[in-house]
């Protein structure tokens, strides 16, 4: 997508492009700190859902929005999406991180 390129068009250019496809959004609990502050936050969560990942040392309380799902237990990772742009950013190599497919995606198209 041009430049810049938010969420919420993305979002939508994936609905467009996959009809049949429900697409939710996950994000860690500390980006749920601040995505109030994201554009059109409040669409993303009424037109596709969002799934807040706890991570840690981010305690959250359930908010009672719907289209929010809090998801509880689960395992919690120290890893993040930052930590991977970085590290590409870097040249580090961030097989171990990503699926095969994902990986070969993101250094043929030169993301990051």
């Amino acid at each position: 997508l041009p430049q810049p390129s938010y969420t919420f068009t993305t979002l939508c250019a994936l609905r467009d492009r996959y009809p049949d496809c429900h697409f939710s959004l996950i994000v860690g609990s500390d980006c749920w700190e601040e995505f109030r502050r994201w554009r059109n936050s409040d669409r993303i969560i009424s037109e596709f859902g969002i799934i807040v990942y706890p991570r840690p040392g981010v305690d959250l309380i359930p908010p009672p929005i719907e289209g929010v799902t809090m998801v509880k237990d689960a395992p919690m990772v120290e890893i993040s999406s930052t930590f991977i742009r970085h590290a590409i950013e870097r040249g580090d190599n961030v097989a171990f991180f990503l699926p095969p497919e994902v990986d070969e995606y993101i250094m043929h198209h030169r993301i990051y």
